[in-house]
């Protein structure tokens, strides 16, 4: 394992070396010679004091021999070397916990391991619950980072970023006003997707140059166990939030606002689902990670989730529109041989269990044998209501924005309704719709042109009219009874 001149004085603290360091220099020390060599650090002796050197850098100890301070230097590698050997077996046995604890004599520091999920992975076990500061307590008791401390991290972002691309190795600073303490964050990445981060708590000394390349280090070392567990059964069934929303199963409210938070998403946004697989419905597992790594790349600002033999994607449609979706994913879905299923919009992320229904069951109805790469429900809507049996399935796969239109029970909202429906059902003539609905002609053009931009109609298909309409009767038919039950007091569970 490759030192700089810092790592080598944090070792060696107790000794009070007097140091003349540069801020920045690289981890390039092989180890340590009584002569000048390169990629060697130079131990001398100069008026009784033992002089540690390597290029324009060094330090002093005081009152120590040359072989002394050899022996000492040397022992600093053989600890470093030592330490990297025991982690590598911990992090096979994916003892997460003890490579924390094994970091404590190099960092002197606080030490926390985060997932992508902000999940505490290990905790410096020395300090107690109460013995750091706010944001340490509420780590070792929820398990999780808070929102704040989530909010700190967004806000800090941009500035993060542009930093790493000045210097890649720069130490990243943040202070939260509720912590008390520097927080020095260090990401973990594997193929340049985000799985985790290493936290150093500035509470016993400052963090400095030596302990930003050990972090750097250790990080590397972490980054393939950790993509391993994002890829566990463990992890991807029941473990992630989205994954239980899409399941209809509880979440911990506190933990979804948080990942809502960190993705910048809003409770009143509009949200799709979308679920990839390939062609060849038997590729390998590794295929398929491979496939949600690429999906992560591209979209940036979405959940990506591997469930079975399919990837699904939360999208947030205020910050990633379907027309931009599916222009960024033609040239992909070719290249990699894989199918898109797009969802029905939902107004709740607690509505993503009947998008993930639909789309589902939308797999075993479509035919993916031609060049079609892209496929919406939109389009298979009249068959899956057609095979349903529970009217709440029914009436989530209707147009959205006629449910949202029956859901506000004004009257504007209810003419608009009954506007469509007199146009459907007269076959889209004006003249015979102007005259049932008693409207001059050119009052219903003029409604028609904005109903249609307002509700994003397509009138140009068969079987999109045909969705509209059964859309209209089963609202018409069961959107009483379904609001009704809406509105109706929870029954408590049997006990």
């Amino acid at each position: 394992m490759r030192l700089n001149m810092w790592m080598i004085v944090n070792r060696l603290q107790v000794l009070e070396p007097q140091l003349h360091l540069l801020a920045d220099s690289p981890a390039e020390i092989r180890g340590v010679r009584p002569y000048q060599a390169d990629h060697y650090a130079y131990v001398s002796e100069k008026n009784g004091d033992a002089w540690c050197s390597y290029g324009e850098e060094y330090f002093v100890l005081p009152s120590l021999s040359r072989d002394v301070a050899l022996g000492l230097v040397q022992d600093v590698f053989e600890f470093y070397n030592t330490w990297e050997e025991q982690t590598l077996a911990a992090l096979g046995r994916m003892d997460f916990q003890s490579v924390i604890d094994s970091c404590s004599p190099i960092l002197s520091n606080p030490l926390v391991l985060l997932d992508a999920n902000y999940k505490v992975m290990a905790m410096s076990s020395r300090y107690g619950e109460e013995e750091v500061d706010r944001e340490w307590a509420y780590l070792s008791r929820n398990g999780f980072s808070s929102i704040k401390a989530v909010k700190g991290l967004r806000s800090q972002r941009e500035d993060n970023l542009r930093a790493r691309e000045r210097n890649p190795d720069a130490i990243l600073r943040l202070r939260p006003d509720w912590s008390g303490y520097v927080n020095v964050s260090c990401s973990i990445q594997f193929d340049r997707i985000p799985c985790g981060s290493l936290v150093i708590i500035e509470k016993e000394r400052l963090v400095n140059k030596g302990d930003v390349l050990f972090a750097g280090h250790l990080c590397r070392l972490l980054s393939s166990y950790l993509n391993k567990i994002t890829f566990s059964s463990s992890y991807t069934y029941g473990t992630s939030v989205f994954y239980r929303l899409m399941n209809g199963q509880a979440v911990d409210e506190a933990v979804l606002q948080m990942q809502m938070v960190y993705y910048d998403w809003k409770t009143d946004d509009p949200y799709r689902l979308l679920m990839f697989r390939y062609r060849d419905r038997e590729a390998e597992a590794l295929l398929l990670r491979l496939l949600r790594s690429a999906l992560l790349q591209n979209l940036p600002t979405c959940v990506v989730e591997i469930c079975g033999t399919s990837i699904f994607v939360v999208v947030n449609t205020r910050l990633l529109e379907v027309e931009r979706l599916q222009e960024k994913l033609a040239d992909f879905l070719q290249q990699n041989e894989a199918v898109a299923f797009l969802s029905l919009e939902m107004e709740s992320l607690f509505q993503l269990c009947y998008s993930y229904d639909h789309l589902r069951a939308m797999d075993r109805l479509v035919t993916t044998s031609t060049a079609q790469c892209f496929y919406r429900f939109e389009d298979y809507a009249v068959q899956y209501i057609l095979r349903c049996t529970e009217t709440q399935d029914k009436l989530m796969a209707v147009y959205p924005p006629f449910r949202k239109c029956w859901q506000q029970s004004d009257e504007g909202a209810m003419e608009i309704l009954r506007t469509i429906r007199a146009y459907l059902l007269n076959n889209e003539s004006i003249a015979l719709t102007a005259q049932q609905l008693y409207l001059h002609r050119n009052t219903l053009v003029y409604r028609l042109k904005k109903v249609e931009s307002r509700l994003q109609l397509d009138f140009s298909g068969n079987g999109t009219r045909l969705y509209y309409l059964l859309s209209l009767a089963l609202l018409e038919t069961l959107g009483d009874e379904w609001k009704a039950a809406e509105s109706a007091p929870p029954v408590p569970p049997d006990l």
